[in-house]
């Protein structure tokens, strides 16, 4: 399926640099002193196969012991051989050049986090999002942060690619 005949709607990936000013005036709109930090990270296609490409096949290939492939999820139907696969690990390859360019950035800068949110940018989210609430209606304690990872109470949880 082409970009542009995506269910909703086509993506312009280079809109995402429009963030990065409009954080900044709602931050200055707010009177604060000290403006938010806002970078990018890219990586190319060709990059991603050379890191990926064998553990991709590897997955892809991989059999249980009835011959069954083993990481199909069978009782999905929306799941295509391979591209879900493919997509799966550069989720996370994306998560993770993300948070290591936060990590580079707050040891250089000696900064500590306090919570930090990976939210999707191409989902237009229609209710408000609160980041410091666990799916049982309870809100993360104060001597938790820093010690969990964990999903939050929207979206179909358990099931769901937003993290906090």
């Amino acid at each position: 399926m082409n970009h542009q005949d995506a269910p909703g709607g086509a993506i312009n990936s280079t809109e995402i640099y429009l963030l990065k000013n409009k954080v900044k005036e709602i931050a200055r709109s707010f009177a604060t002193s000290t403006l938010p930090v806002v970078k990018f990270t890219f990586d190319t296609e060709e990059n991603f196969w050379s890191k990926y490409h064998d553990l991709i096949v590897r997955k892809r290939n991989t059999k249980d012991e009835k011959g069954n492939l083993l990481y199909f999820p069978f009782n999905s139907k929306t799941y295509k051989f391979p591209e879900s696969m493919d997509n799966i690990v550069k989720m996370w390859h994306t998560i993770q050049s993300s948070w290591n360019l936060m990590d580079s950035f707050a040891n250089k800068n000696d900064i500590r986090y306090i919570q930090v949110a990976m939210i999707r940018s191409d989902v237009m989210y229609v209710t408000a999002l609160d980041i410091y609430e666990r799916d049982d209606g309870h809100f993360i304690p104060w001597e938790s942060y820093n010690k969990t990872a964990f999903i939050p109470c929207f979206s179909r949880w358990p099931v769901n690619d937003r993290m906090i």
